[in-house]
C-alpha cells in the first residue's frame, strides 16, 4: 500500500517517535524511507534584526552559520539513515531550507511519498495557540496519509 514514507525529523527525542512507527510499515510493505530535515526560514539563523540592516559582516557570519547547521544535520540524518539501513530497510534522507510546513508538504509531492509519519509534542489547543504546530498545519494542507505519533498520552484537566 505504501511505497515512499516521509519522515520530518528536527533532532529532537520527540521526532524520533515516528521513526520506530516508520520503519515498522516500511518492513511490512517493502517501502522506502525518507528523511527529510528542514532548515526553517523562521528559525533565528533567519530572522533578521527589526530594523536594522545588516552589515556585511553579519551577512558572512549568517552564511557560515547556515553552512554549519546544513553541515551537522546532514550528519545527524546520515547516522539516522545508516542505522535504518542496518535493519534493511531502503533509506534516503535529504535538507532542505525554507518553512517547515511547506517545506515538508512540498517534499512529500516531489517525492511522490505516500505517507507522511510525524511525531508530536501533544499540546492541549491552549498551548498550540501560544506556540504553533507544525503536524496541525501540516493536518490543515496535506492530500495524502498523515501518521501521527503523539510522544506522551494527552490528558485533559
Amino acid at each position: 500500500m505504501y511505497k515512499k514514507i516521509l519522515v520530518p525529523l528536527d533532532g529532537s527525542e520527540t521526532a524520533e517517535l515516528a521513526l520506530e512507527h516508520a520503519i515498522a510499515l516500511a518492513r511490512a510493505m517493502s517501502a522506502e524511507i525518507i528523511l527529510l530535515h528542514v532548515i526553517d526560514f523562521a528559525s533565528d539563523l533567519f530572522i533578521p534584526k527589526v530594523g536594522k540592516m545588516r552589515t556585511m559582516e553579519e551577512w558572512s557570519l549568517y552564511r557560515l552559520r547556515i553552512e554549519q547547521a546544513e553541515e551537522e544535520i546532514t550528519r545527524y540524518l546520515g547516522a539516522k539513515a545508516n542505522e535504518i539501513s542496518q535493519l534493511r530497510v531502503l533509506v534516503s534522507a535529504s535538507v532542505v531550507k525554507g518553512y517547515v510546513v511547506d517545506s515538508i508538504i512540498n517534499q512529500a509531492r516531489v517525492t511522490r511519498t505516500d505517507l507522511i509519519v510525524i511525531a508530536s509534542h501533544g499540546r492541549s489547543n491552549l498551548k498550540r495557540v501560544f506556540y504553533g504546530s507544525v503536524c496541525s498545519a501540516i493536518l490543515q494542507k496535506v492530500d495524502r496519509p498523515l501518521l501521527v505519533v503523539r510522544d506522551a498520552p494527552h490528558v485533559e484537566g
